[in-house]
Order: C-alpha cells, then structure tokens, then sequence
C-alpha cells in the first residue's frame, strides 16, 4: 500500500503531459522519452541524471567554471535576444488598416492594442515551425523557437487559455511544448524554458488554470531539482516563488489584471544560494525576473474574461491531484484531462462555489503540501531533501504573504487543516536540517497569521513543534541546532503581542488544552538558566551554552516587550492594518530570511535600549470571526485550570486528599466509573500515586479500583499482554496487601474476559505474582542470580488446581518477560522540570513521537501516531477561538510567569559577566516592571524594582562592578519612564540614589554627614557655642547652608530592606568605596534628571513620590550622630520644579510633606532641625507668591507645619527661628497672605503661652504691627481669620512673663470690638431693625443671635470674661472694664437673641466657677486656690455683678427674656452656704429691685418674690444635724480610746465641722433674708403690688416660725449642747442657746411691723380689696396670741426657760402694743381670746416688769373703756 502511494503521487507530480501528437515521428518520440522516464519508477527523469553525474563530479574549480561561462552565455543571450521592444531590434511588425497585429518601437513598458477575437491564422502557422524546431531535439535550433515563442506571448500575440486539456487548442499544445523542451539536458534551454513558462503564468492574455497551471509548476520544480546550474536552480526557484506569488495575488484581488508585484531575490534565496563572492548571479537571477514581469505590464491591457471549460469543475467536490493518504486514493486524467480523486478515509474539500482563481490556488497549495508530505524510497533520498526543503519554502513564503481572502475562505482553511497539517506532521521527525527550519517557521506563521482558524491543530503542533525540543533539558534527544531553530523560530512569536496574548487565552486558560505560554516561557527559562549535556557533546558545551542562552534570552525580552508595546499600538490587534485588507504591497512580498540562517545576530535596539519589534515581525492581524472574551470570565477560566493544576499537584502528593479536592470542586464526578476514568485519561498524575490510590484499603478506593480493571477488555488477548495493559497505567504500590488487592482484580477480570484461559481466576492470580518477580528478577541490575526458565516453569508447578500448566505456554510467557520488561507508559518519557499537568492525549502523543538518530534520516512518522494526532486534532468539541483585546487580560498571564523571570534574571545578574547576558537581563526587569506597573500588580512590581535596586550593590560598594553602574542607569530609566506608576516602588529607587549619591561623595571626598554630626557642633567656638537660636541661625545663613537647598550636598541612608537589620539606627551607612572609575560611567546629570523631571509625573505619582522620598529622608537623618540631608535638599528642589501645579495636587503632596517637615523640624539635632525649617520657610515663601482665592485652605495647609514645630519642639533656637520665619513673611508678603492668616495666629498663640519672655516679646511685636497696621488685611477676603486674631489677643493676654504684653493685648481686643460693630469685618450679613425706637439714632449694622454673628464676638467677649479670673489684679480689672465697657457702648447693635446668648455665653458663666466651689462648708487643701478665690470673691465678684446689674437696668427692654437667669443667678448666691456670697446675692437682689423695680410687671414681680421665698425655704438652718450620732466603727485595736465611746459626730474636723458651719451660714443667710424683706418692703411697698405683700409676709413668717420651733424644743437644743461640750468646741465656735433666737426675733420683729403697716393701710380710705383679702387683721391677732403663749414656759419647764423669757420679753411687749392699735370693736371681737392670755401673763411669776406693764396699759386702755360702757 505504501509503495504503491508513494508511486501514485509521484507520478501525479512529476509526469509530463504529453503533447497532442501531430504524426507518427513526434509521437514516437514521446513515447522513447517516456520509456525513458519510467525505468525506475520515477517521472523525474533528468533530476536523477543531474544530481548522480553532479555527484560524481569532484573538481570544484571545474564547476565554478562552467557554472560561470553558463552565466556569461546566459546574460549575453538575455541581452541580446530576449527582449524584441528594445531599440534597434530588426524585427518590426506593424499594424495595416486591415487591423493587423504591429508592434511599436519603445521601451519595455509597450503597450500594444489587441484585438478581441481569438489569434488568428497566421498565429497558429507560426506556431507550426516553432513546434518542429523544439522538437528536432537541437540546441542551436531550439532556443530560438523558444524565444520567439516567449516573445509571441509576452506581447499578447499567441492569447488564450486553457485548463490542461486537449479541447484548448493551441494554448494547450504551447505548454506541452515548452514542458517537453525541459528533456533536453541543456542548461540553456533550460533557461529558455523557465522563461517562456513564468511569461505564460505572468501574462494577462494567455491564461493557465487547472492542470495547466500544475505543469508548469511541475517542470520549474524538476528543473531547480535536475539542474546542474547553480544559476538555472536559483532562477527555477525565483520564477517558482513569482509564479505562486501572482497565482495567489490573483486570488485575493479575484481577477487576473492587476499590476505584478516582482519579488525580491535577495530576500527570498537563502543566503548559501547567494554569498558575496555571488552576487553577480543575484543580480542576473533579478533581472531575469524584472525583464519577465516588464514584459507582462507591457501588454496588461484590460482583456475580455477567459472562457474556462465547464468541465474543469465537474463533480462538484475535487480533493486533488495528489493522493494524501495512503492507498485511499488513486488518481489519472481522464481522456478530458480531468483528475479523478477517490478518497476512502475523508470528505474532499467542497469546491462548487470557489472561482476559478480560487481553484487555481487551491490546486497549488494542495499539491506543495503533498510534494512537503511525500514519503521517501529510501531513508535517505537526496532528491526527496530537496524537493520537500522546496516545496516546504514556497509554503513559507506563500502563508507569510497571505491575504484576507487565503486566510478567512473556508476552502483554504480546510486545505491547510488536511494537507498543510498532514504536511507538518510527516516532517515533524526528520532530522534534516533544512527541513527543521522551515517547518518551524512555517509554524510561526501559522501561530501568527492563522491561529484563528486552526485553534486544535495549533494545540497540538505547539506541543510537538516548539515544546518537545525546548523541554528536553538532558540535550541528548534534541541537538542544539534543532533547539536553536525553534528558539530563533519562537522569536517571532514573540515579537507579536496579540499572538501571545491569544494563546494564552485560548490554551492556557482552557482546561482541555495545554499551557502553551506557560510552559513556553519556563521552558525558555530553563535554557537561560543552563543545559545538561550528554558527554558525546560535551566538546560543543560552551559554545552551545551561549548560543542556546542569548536566543533564549532574546525570547523572553521579547515576550516582555511585545506584552508591554501591546496596548500602545492602537488597541492591539483590533484596528487592521493595510496591508491586511489588500495583503502586501508591491516591493513587499515578505520572506523571513533568517529562515535559511543558522544564527541571527543581536536584537536590533533602538535609542533607550529596547527592541522595537517591526511589521514583519509582528504578522499580519487576524480577520476573524472569534468570540471577545471579556477580562473577568478569562480570569475566571484561568482559576478554574489554576484550580485543576492544584488538585493534580495535590494527589501527586496526597492522592485521597487530591481526589477528595478535586471532587469538591467540580472537576472529577463521584462515582468510581468517573474517578477511573480521570485516572486513566489524565497527564500529569503520577504514576506511582495512582497506584497508590487504587490499592488503598478505604471503601471508596476499592470501589475504583474495581471500576479501573473492569474497564480494560482483556477479551482475546494474552496473559502477558494482559498484564502488561493493565500496568501500563500506574506503578504496583509497595505494600504486599495493596498488591495482593490489584492482582486479585486483574486475575478476576481476566477470566471474566477469558474463560477457558485457566481452570479459576486463582490461577490467573498465582500466575499474575509470578510474572511481576519473574519481571523485577530479570530486569533489575541488582539481582545478580538470574531466574531461569526451568526456575520459572518450577514455581509455577500444581497452580491449575494442582495441574501444571502448559510449558510451552510458560515457555513462551518467560520469553516475553525477559525479552521486553514490562513498562509503565510514562517510563518511555524523561519527566521534566517545569511541566504542569496538562490534558490527556497531547503529552501521550508526544511520547509516541520517533526519538532522535545516530545519523540524519527521512523516516516518515508512523501511520498509527499520524492517526492519533490527527483524532486529537479533530476531537475537540469547543473550537472557538477567543480574542483577548483588553489590556487587563496580561494579568493572568504576568501572575504566572514573573516568579520564575525574577529568578532567572536574577541568577544571570548575580553571575553573569557577559555584556549581552547583563543588557537582556536588564531589559527584562525593565519590561517586567512596565508590565505590573501599568497593569497595577503591585506585589509583582515592587519585587522587580526592589531587585534590581538591590543588584546596584550599593549598600556593599566595594563590590561594585560596572555591570551594576549599568543596573543603576537601567534603575533610573526605569523610574523616568514609568514614575507615574511606580508608586510605592519609588522607595526603592530614591534609595538606591540616595547611597549613590553618599557613595559619590565620599570617592570625591566630602560628605554632608561631617557637617551636620554632633562632633562638628562640638568644634565649634565656645562664643559661638553660648549663642541664641538667632545667632546660630544667622551663623548658618552667613555660610550659605540656609539660603540654598544646594548649600550642602546631602546623601542617603536609608532602605527598607537593609542588609544588615542591626543598623536600622545607625543611617545605613555603606562601608567602604567601590574600585576606581566604576562611578565614572554614571554621569551626575542622569540622577538630577530624575527630580528635574518630578514636574513631568502625574497627580497621583508626584504624591508617591514625595512620600518614598520622605520615608528616604527620615531614615537620612535617623542617626543621631551621621544625619545628612540629601533628601531633604531634593525635596525642596522637586517642590520648586513642581511650583506651578494646581492646587488640588500640592493639597495632596502637602498632606505628606507638611507632617514630614513637622517632625524633622523637631529633630534633636539642632543643625538638621534649623536645616528643616530654613527648607519649610522657602517652600512657603515660595507658594505666598501665588495668589489665593477667597475660601481656600491651602496657605493654612502649608503654613501647618511652623504651628506643629512650635508646638513640640523643645529647642529655644528653633522656635525662635519660626517666629523669624513667621515674622518676615507677614512683612514680605503680606499682602498675599490670606488663609495663612489662621496658622499664623496659632504660631503666634503658642509662642504667647512659650516659657521664653524673648519669644514672647518677639511674637507679641509681630502682632501689633499687623493689627496696628495690617488689619485690613487680616480680614480682606477670609472673615474667619478674625476669631484666630482674637483667640491670639486672648492668649497674649495671659502670658505671666510681660503685664503691659497682657493689658495692650486687652487694648487691642477692645479695637476689634470696634472693628466687628462697626461692619468692617467682612460681608457679614445683618439683621434686620427691629423697629425699637432706642435704636434709631445708631450705625452700623446689627447683630443677632446668628452663629454667624456669634462667631465673630463671642470668642472675644468669652475672651474677656475667661479673664475675670486672672489672678493679676490689673489684668482683671482691665478685663472687666473692657468687656462691659463693649457691651455698654455696642449694646444697641444687639438684638434681643443676640443678648440672651451673651448673657447665657459670656456674663453668666463668669460665676459659674465660683458658685460650684466657693462655700464655707468646705475644707480647701490648698490655701493658695483658696486666697485665689477669695480674692476673686471679695474684688471682681461684687464689680462682675455690678455691671450685670447695670447693664440689664441700661438695656432693661431688650433683655426680657434673661431676667429668669439673672434671678436665678442672685438667688443661686443667696442659697450657696458661703456668708459672704450670700452677702452679695442679697445685696445685688436689693439693687435690682432698686434700680428696675419701677419697670416690673405682675409676671416679673412674681418672679422676684417667688425665687426669694424658695430662697428661703432652702436656707433654713437644719439644726438637727448636729445631733447625729457617731457612724464610725468600733476600733478593735484601741477599743477603750474616746472615739469609741463618742455619741455625736466630732464638729471639729470634717464632715461634723462642715455641718456646723452650714448651720451657721444659713442662719446668717435668713438673717439676711429677713432684713432685705424689711428693706424691699420699706423701700418698694408702694411699687409692689398689694396681692404680693401676702407673699412677702408668708416669707417672714416661715422664717420666724421655724426659729421658734427650733427654740422651743428643748430636747434638740440640749443635744446640741451635749454635742458641742462632746466635741470640745472653743467658746467663739459655740452655738448660742437657743440657736435661733436672734432670728425668731428679728424675723418677728420683721412679721410684727409689715403686718401694722398693712392694717395701717388697709384701714386708710380707698385701700383695695387685695389688702382686705390679704386677712392683716387676723394675721396679726393669731400671731400675738402665739407669741403671748409660748412668752411665759410651761409648768415643767420652769426655772430652766428664762433666758428664753428674757430673750423674747421685747417681741411681747411689741406684740402688746399693737394690740393697742386695735379699733375698739376690733378689739372687742378678740377679747375672749385675748382675755385669759392677758390674765396669765398678770400671774405669771416670772414675767418681766415690762410685760406686766404693758399689759397693764392694755388693761387700762382697752379694758377700761370696755367697762365703762358697760357700766354705762
């Protein structure tokens, strides 16, 4: 079947049409050519001839020689006949007026005119002598025939078409001719005829379709493979690409006139074919082309469409006309000259709607792939070398020049999916080298340009093409040139982003499919990273090495930079380009020559160092119809296959945890039949583990184990094969009871399948474990004593139910098992590092694949492997082909791949010298660092920057070497070109830069660490030393170091990832220098560049990096003893460099630089603080030169940080120094100022409160220029500022060290009173008038209860009030005057709301303090805070409510609505147990009354006279509690001491001590009450009105009625004495006995008199009935009647009560006279309750002289009258 395929298609290729016989002679002399062709089997008759006499022929010189004269003859001829339009020909043909054919004179771009009728007699006599002459078989008789028939077609004399049968005519002989010409052995004619056949294929006017077409191709690919002439075999091969090359232009274009596109011969012949010393065959093999296709354009003329034979496409499907398969199909022309194709095994390519351009291309492209897929006659056949490295070129160069309508047509990618694919695999195992490198490269363009189209073939290919040689790192199986083709075939793969991008989508994100791009790039990484070679190469290592090395390198960098160029070429592959709509252009027709090279050279780079991959390189852009994966479902199927890989990675591990994960989730079912499946079907799963898992003892395991083996058909098949498919799977575990369970399986199944094999499976059991030690004895190196075959059949004795088994039958099993030892089938393949399980089938195919030889060989790859590759290609359900065209999609793809690169480049950093190693490597980073940035992998990018920024070494100078200047360089490069998404990763190169630039100084010899070490501070001069801050700051500015941020040079320190740990705190100081000149080739002006170009970073990057060059400079200055300042120097140049950003962007920068500068400025070491500063003081005055709006906070933001540093800074020098700063920019600038103003004011406070009088004095002087001055300016266009002006004022006036500090800045606030009545604070909005008449005659605006009036005059007035408390006297009578001297002089600016909350804000809280604390129960521990009170208490507090009381008598209308609180403030005196606070409560209550009284209504005199009567209520004196009992505790260690024994609370100290003078205090305090009732009522009366007079009275009364209860219980009051003795109490301390009796008598004194004075009143003329009701009369009878009772003690009381008589002798004797006062029928109604009173008080025995008189005078008086009228 073989050889008779391989005979079939050769002669479907090479045989010759026979021309149409004319008479016996030219008949018969076809026939002897034939016989001569068919001698042995091959059509290709004279590439036999030449190629053996060229074989035998041994003298080179010789050759070159003939070779040369041949040329010489060629040209010459070329030159002088070929061309019949050029000048001076002799031959003229001119055009009669019959209308003739005539051809004019003129250069080979003729045009000639031709008629539309067919060629007409004289054409076709012609052609008769042309004939015979090519057939006399002559030399000198046939090249000119031959050059007359080119030219009659070359000028569109003989036209026509024809499709290569006999029906067309002349056309169909002319090509018959020609083609017979090429048996004549004549490299002349040859020539001749590859002309006259590329000017028929090129001609617009002489179409060749079909098998026409074929012929001709067929005779110029027998003259490249017979030729002698090096020339005639570089000239058949050009005219073959140029031919194929229009074939498939007019393809594309679908029509036969269009202009001819000439190749390049250059670019398209391997260089062998032409060198240098060659270069004149270049040249003639060019213009052999260019003067065919001249002539071609000569004639292009617009011909009417050729007529193509209907029968040319009959049978609707034609497969070709070459047999593809073996001996499925045979193929002959019919007598029509029509190809009948038979196909047993496929469905041929559907043809019936393709044109007949389309047909013409597809013939051509079926028959190079079948001339690439021939089988050889023997395994080394120098012709099949050749004819396949031919046809295998002009498929390169015809898939690189594909169009549109080759790559999208169905009928071209179903002939590549069957022949090109067919073609591939035939030539996937040849050794030959020419054969490797054009395959490869045809695999590139298919990755390239067809990927769409053939997604499950380049699955499978990739694996077999690219990975089996890149993964065999034993290299013994791969020679490493084959390696270095497919490196150098892989670069072009690489250079296209959309290529890799799509494979990974498509491949490595599929669960079916395997890792292409993964896997490709570790395996690349593993030739970076070295190779094993076998010793028979071990001559060839290091040449090898490199070689491998660089290409792979190159691979990988261009991975990286086609990744990273991706998105910036107009979105990828989604916009076409041109040429993809109309293919290439003229001049275009590309041909990769590195093809035929053996080793490129470097990477082409540009100006920055990278590759810029060209337009060749990058192929043509799909035009597919593909589905557009979006980026979360790519991430998603990647994690699902990540998901999958790990689960694998898991059971080579653990197998039950393996199998138990990847049933969770979702990748292997549950039932055994699934799991066996998987186990069977997968790659990548170990083979031990999987027996491992099938013998454990576990139910589940059984269970699969049981579905494995029931799986496999043992039917018909023997023992030994048997056994040896059933351990094909998996490795027998090592436990005895794990096997016995296998064995015991296998036996029962295989008798189950086999039932006659044995007698019982017990048998087939016995046996199995027989054949498994036969297997390990026989192949184990380590058993020396071989078991024989007698050994063998001995064991194996009785095991059939006691019968041996057949010998033969165990003969016969033995030489099975010792000739071929049975193999897993993974042993038939090296495991390698790096592989991922993929799926099943692929790595199984690849295993199956022929090894390599000994010696190169053409052996075709076996039937069955085509047939399994071609199933696998086919089997795949889901063909669709995605595109990736989101940028976010290379995430995946970095995520699995930037941890081995890391290793990689890092490893060739470390260790490699070589310059190109160290250039990739670098490149490598740079891209890799481009990728994560721009894709925000953040971890992947920090990883590469803090690499390479460690392989700088410059924290170990002394080890630099000039790779790592170049490291640094790339460093820098790297952070210019892509700062703007560096982010935190500029840590790592402003640390690198920072050691750099110590580095740099000290091999200059200078260092800024010296200026600014405590040593330097120490040698300065003692004068010097003993200086202020100032002079010390002017010391600096004199030198220089302040008043430039390049005065002194800085360097860095600090890294995140240090070296050593240790020196965290010492600056990270680099020790030692590195060798001479290696700093030399960095050049300072790169690394300024880098912060000169800060301006040139986005928003979000100028924040990063002033925040890592922050973080740089901390640790610059960590160390106490070697600060340095180079960052800090950079941050003030990069601020200057970024001056003109907008305001938004420095908000954001400054949130790091203003607490960065804040905590530097506190640095202990003075020089680096006053460094600090000086740097914060030209930042500001920088920004105070932009103009700011109204409403913006930015001068705050910057200015923040002189307000932290003068808050926490401890040094006099630096706060000093930022008051200067602070001063002179309010001088210089300000005029700009505007919310600078507020951090300004609270430098100003803080240096208000400093412990220094300089500093205070110094501030202070700054703010009473710019109040004095620039007040304007303070609130010009930012209101708010004036509360900070204020609250300032306020904290100088509470400085302790300057009184006239503290009263001007009193002053000052009485100014901004002013300023803010008088509207010049702002656009603040006013409130309306109210209409009050009191407030006519004022200007100015008026101010509410609004917040935001409130918000300008209450920190001021707060202000003041706080002050009242100043212990200062004359701060706190400056205090008071100026507030209440405000609010006096603005009060009419204030509306009623306004004052309620002035009131309630500012005046009342003043006595808040005092009212919680002042009391003269309480025990003060410190007699200091009590002086302080006191003083306050007896100076301010009487002056405070003074003007409270004035001011609400002054403004008395507008604060109605606050006569409550200040009620309630008076009376809150009066009710605190302090004597003299209620001294002054009264006494300002009187005032009150005095000074408004004549205002108040009925609600407000109800008010006053019911919080007086609360007031006294809650004052009475509780005398009973100072008659508690003792509550302490009987001592057990003293339990006979006194306080034992004590009754009563001690009234000496504490709690009893308080209580007494309680009752003091408020004894005192209704003393007071009683008075000031006596005085409101004696002063007001007639303004009170009389329905309140009863309240006054009830006042009074309570007062005196609860004295005299207290008095008349003689209990209390001798307990009380018997706890005053108890307590020992000093005579003073004593309460006098009774208690209360100067109250009960003052008080009813106080009842006695008001109530006369009503009955006077109530008895005058006209008095109103409110007095009547108010009841005087019998308020006065019942008070004397209890006065006159309780006057004399009872019974049991005598003797003991008369110091109580005595005491309460003159209230009688009052309340006796007044009865006086009675009207006589008054009197009379009282008289019988009066009477026995009276007459007691006559008998009393111990009642005073001045009662019995009294009552006497009543008697007389009263009684008297009383007699005599009833006498009368």
């Amino acid at each position: 079947m073989k050889g008779e395929e391989k005979e079939t298609t050769e002669t479907s290729i090479s045989e010759r049409t026979p021309a149409v016989p004319e008479n016996g002679c030219e008949e018969k002399e076809t026939d002897e050519q034939g016989e001569g062709n068919a001698q042995d089997g091959e059509e290709m008759k004279h590439p036999e001839r030449s190629c053996a006499e060229e074989t035998h022929v041994e003298d080179s010189d010789e050759q070159q020689q003939h070779v040369t004269e041949n040329t010489e003859e060629e040209t010459t001829e070329c030159g002088g006949k070929q061309d019949l339009s050029a000048p001076g020909s002799t031959e003229s043909i001119s055009e009669n007026s019959s209308g003739e054919i005539a051809e004019q004179e003129g250069d080979q771009s003729l045009h000639v005119r031709m008629p539309p009728e067919s060629p007409d007699e004289m054409v076709s006599s012609a052609f008769v002598p042309l004939r015979l002459a090519c057939k006399t078989r002559q030399t000198q008789i046939m090249e000119p025939a031959l050059d007359t028939l080119q030219r009659l077609i070359a000028h569109g004399y003989l036209r026509g078409s024809t499709n290569g049968i006999k029906e067309d005519g002349l056309c169909y002989e002319t090509i018959n001719l020609v083609c017979q010409c090429y048996d004549v052995p004549d490299e002349a004619i040859e020539l001749k005829v590859l002309r006259v056949l590329l000017t028929l294929v090129t001609s617009s006017t002489f179409q060749v379709h079909n098998e026409a077409l074929l012929h001709v191709i067929r005779t110029c690919y027998n003259i490249y493979l017979g030729s002698k002439s090096e020339v005639n075999r570089s000239t058949a091969k050009a005219s073959l690409i140029q031919m194929i090359t229009i074939v498939f232009k007019r393809m594309e274009a679908d029509s036969s006139s269009i202009p001819i596109e000439t190749v390049v011969v250059a670019k398209m012949l391997p260089p062998e074919d032409f060198g240098d010393e060659k270069q004149p065959f270049t040249n003639f093999v060019q213009n052999f082309i260019n003067r065919i296709v001249a002539d071609a354009e000569g004639t292009f003329y617009s011909a009417p469409p050729v007529t193509i034979h209907d029968d040319a496409f009959q049978g609707a499907k034609v497969f070709g006309d070459l047999v593809s398969n073996k001996g499925g199909s045979t193929g002959e022309l019919n007598p029509k000259g029509e190809k009948k194709i038979v196909d047993t095994e496929k469905e041929p390519v559907d043809l019936s709607g393709a044109t007949a351009l389309q047909h013409d291309a597809f013939l051509v492209f079926r028959s190079l792939c079948k001339l690439a897929a021939r089988d050889p006659n023997t395994p080394t056949d120098p012709y099949l070398l050749k004819g396949k490295v031919l046809a295998l070129e002009l498929l390169k160069i015809l898939l690189e020049n594909a169009g549109v309508e080759f790559v999208e047509n169905e009928i071209f990618v179903q002939a590549m999916k069957e022949h090109l694919c067919l073609a591939l695999l035939k030539n996937c195992s040849t050794d030959s080298k020419e054969v490797v490198k054009v395959l490869n490269y045809i695999f590139a363009t298919i990755c390239l340009k067809f990927r769409a189209k053939l997604k499950n073939e380049i699955g499978v290919f990739y694996p077999i093409i690219v990975l089996k040689q890149l993964e065999d790192f034993s290299g013994t199986r791969v020679p490493y040139w084959h390696r270095l083709v497919v490196v150098h075939c892989l670069q072009k793969v690489c250079a296209d982003a959309q290529t890799l991008v799509d494979l990974f989508v498509n491949y490595d994100c599929d669960l079916e499919s395997v890792n292409l791009f993964d896997r490709t790039v570790l395996a690349l990484i593993q030739l970076v990273q070295g190779l094993s070679y076998s010793p028979e190469v071990a001559e060839m290592v290091p040449a090898q090495a490199k070689l491998i090395r660089n290409e792979a390198m190159k691979c990988l960098v261009l991975i990286l930079q086609s990744l990273l160029a991706w998105p910036s070429e107009e979105g990828g592959c989604d916009k076409p380009s041109q040429n993809a709509e109309k293919g290439s252009t003229v001049g275009e027709i590309s041909s990769d020559n590195d093809a035929y090279q053996s080793m490129p050279e470097g990477l082409q780079e540009n100006e920055n160092g990278r590759k810029s991959p060209t337009k060749e390189d990058a192929g043509t852009p799909l035009h597919r119809s593909t589905s557009n994966l979006e980026t979360r479902e790519i991430e998603k199927r990647r994690a699902h296959k990540l998901g999958y890989e790990a689960g694998i990675a898991l059971f080579n591990g653990t197998p039950l945890k393996g199998m138990k994960t990847l049933q969770e989730s979702g990748y292997v079912g549950k039932s055994p039949a699934e799991v066996a499946l998987f186990l069977q079907t997968t790659s990548g799963l170990e083979k031990s583990k999987i027996g491992e898992y099938l013998g454990d003892h576990t139910e589940e395991c059984v269970a699969v184990m049981h579905a494995y083996v029931d799986s496999l058909d043992f039917t018909g098949t023997t023992f030994d094969a048997a056994i040896r498919n059933f351990l094909s799977g998996f490795r027998l575990p090592g436990e005895a009871q794990k096997i016995d369970r296998l064995m015991e399986k296998f036996a029962e199944r295989y008798y189950t399948c086999n039932p006659g094999s044995f007698r019982s499976a017990d048998v087939a059991y016995v046996l199995s474990y027989s054949v498994i030690m036969l297997n390990t004895d026989a192949h184990n190196p380590q058993v020396k004593n071989k078991m024989s075959r007698e050994d063998f059949i001995k064991n194996n004795r009785g095991i059939d139910d006691g019968e041996d088994l057949d010998q033969e039958f165990l003969k016969d099993l033995y030489d099975q098992i010792v000739r071929n030892e049975i193999k897993m089938r993974s042993d038939t393949r090296r495991p390698q590092a790096g592989r991922r399980p993929g799926p099943a089938g692929v790595d199984a195919i690849m295993n199956l694949l022929p090894g390599r030889r000994a010696h190169p060989s053409f052996e075709a790859m076996p039937d069955d492997v085509i047939r399994s590759i071609r199933e696998k290609m086919e089997g795949k359900s889901d063909s669709t082909f995605y595109v990736a065209t989101n940028y976010e999609n290379m995430k995946p793809m970095l995520e699995a791949i930037w941890a081995p690169l890391l290793a990689a480049f890092s490893m060739l950093l470390e260790d490699s010298i070589d310059e190109f190693v160290t250039r990739s490597s670098l490149q490598g980073f740079r891209a890799v660092i481009g990728l994560s940035a721009t894709l925000y992998m953040q971890t992947v990018r920090d990883t590469f920057v803090s690499a390479l920024s460690r392989f700088t070494y410059m924290r170990t100078p002394e080890m630099m070497m000039p790779k790592h200047v170049d490291v640094f360089k790339t460093l820098l490069e790297v952070a210019e070109e892509y700062g703007n998404l560096l982010e935190s990763s500029w840590m790592y190169v402003l640390e690198s830069v920072s050691y750099f630039e110590y580095i740099h100084q000290q091999v200059n010899g200078m260092s800024d660490a010296s200026l600014f070490s405590p040593e330097h501070l120490e040698a300065l001069s003692p004068k010097e030393e003993g200086h202020g801050g100032s002079k010390y700051f002017k010391r600096l500015s004199r030198k220089g170091s302040l008043s430039t941020p390049h005065a002194v040079p800085g360097i860095a320190v600090a890294t995140l990832d240090s070296l050593d740990p240790g020196r965290a705190n010492s600056g990270l100081i680099p020790q030692g220098l590195p060798p001479p000149g290696v700093l030399d080739f960095v050049e300072a002006s790169e690394v300024d560049r880098l912060f000169a170009s800060s301006g040139n970073l986005s928003s979000d990057a100028i924040v990063h990096f002033v925040e890592a060059l922050c973080m740089i400079s901390q640790r610059e200055i960590a160390s106490h003893h070697t600060p340095r300042v180079f960052s800090l120097t950079k941050i003030v140049e990069i601020s200057q460099f970024n001056m003109n950003r907008i305001r938004i962007v420095w908000s954001r920068v400054w949130t790091v630089l203003g607490p960065y500068f804040a905590e530097v400025g506190c640095h202990p070491n003075l020089s680096v603080a006053l460094y600090a500063v000086d740097s914060l003081r030209q930042l500001a005055m920088k920004f105070l030169e932009r103009d700011e709006l109204a409403n913006y906070t930015f001068q705050d933001d910057f200015l923040r940080p002189f307000v932290l540093i003068m808050r926490k800074s401890k040094s006099v020098e630096i706060r000093e120094l930022v008051i200067r700063c602070v001063s002179q920019m309010v001088l210089a600038r300000v005029s700009n100022i505007k919310s600078g103003w507020k951090s300004m004011f609270m430098v100003f406070t803080t240096a208000a409160a400093d412990s220094e009088k300089g500093i205070v004095q110094l501030a202070f002087e700054t703010i009473e220029k710019v109040v004095r001055e620039y007040f304007m300016y303070v609130t010009e266009t930012e209101v708010n500022t004036f509360t900070d002006c204020v609250n300032c004022l306020i904290a100088f006036t509470s400085t302790r060290y300057s009184p006239d500090v503290s009263l001007n800045a009193i002053a000052f606030l009485r100014f901004c009173a002013l300023k803010l009545a008088e509207g010049e604070i702002g656009n603040i909005e006013h409130a309306d008038q109210d209409g009050n008449p009191e407030r006519a005659a004022i200007s100015g605006p008026l101010f509410s209860e609004k917040e935001a009036h409130m918000f300008f005059w209450f920190p001021l007035l707060a202000g003041l009030s706080e002050l009242t408390f100043d212990p200062r006297p004359e701060i706190r009578h400056s205090a008071l005057e100026v507030l209440f001297d405000i609010l006096n002089y603005h009060g009419l600016h204030f509306t009623e709301g306004f004052w309620e909350r002035v009131f309630s804000s500012v005046l009342l809280p003043m006595f808040d303090h005092v009212r919680a604390e002042i009391t003269d129960a309480t025990t003060f521990e410190d007699s200091a805070r009590r002086a302080e009170i006191d003083a306050w208490l007896y100076e301010t507090c009487n002056d405070c409510l003074g003007h409270v009381l004035s001011l609400y008598s002054k403004f008395q209308p507008f604060l109605k609505q606050v006569f409550p609180q200040v009620i309630s403030l008076l009376v809150g005196f009066v009710r605190r147990p302090h004597e003299r606070l209620a001294a002054i409560g009264m006494h300002s209550y009187l005032s009150l009354l005095q000074q408004s009284s004549s205002q108040f209504d009925d609600k407000e005199w109800q008010m006053v006279l019911t919080a007086l009567q609360e007031a006294a209520a809650d004052t009475l004196p509780d005398i009973a509690i100072l008659t508690e009992p003792h509550g302490r505790r009987v001592s057990e260690e003293n339990p006979g001491s006194a306080a034992n024994h004590r009754k009563y609370r001690d009234l000496t100290t504490g709690a009893g001590s308080r209580k007494l003078a309680e009752v003091k205090t408020r004894t005192k305090t209704q003393l007071l009450i009683v008075s000031s009732i006596s005085q409101i009522y004696g002063g007001s009366f007639l303004e009170i009105p009389s329905k309140y007079v009863d309240v006054l009275l009830d006042v009074v009364n309570s007062c005196a009625a609860h004295a005299r209860k207290v008095n008349s219980d003689t209990v209390l009051r001798a307990r009380v004495i018997e706890a005053q003795e108890e307590s020992k109490l000093s005579a003073a301390a004593v309460l006098p006995d009774p208690p209360l009796q100067q109250l009960e008598d003052e008080a009813s004194h106080a009842y006695l008199s008001i109530l006369m004075h009503a009955l006077a009143v109530e008895k005058t003329e006209g008095a109103s009935s409110i007095w009547k009701d108010a009841n005087v009369e019998e308020r006065l009878v019942q008070f004397s009647m209890l006065v006159l009772d309780n006057f004399l003690p009872k019974e049991e009381e005598k003797g003991a009560e008369v110091a109580l008589v005595t005491a309460r002798t003159p209230l009688v004797v009052a309340v006796l006279r007044a009865l006086l006062s009675f009207a006589e029928e008054e009197f009379k109604t009282h008289l019988s309750e009066l009477m026995p009173i009276l007459t007691h008080l006559i008998e009393a025995e111990y009642s005073p002289s001045e009662v019995t008189k009294a009552v006497s005078e009543v008697l007389v008086g009263r009684m008297g009258k009383l007699v005599v009228e009833e006498l009368v």
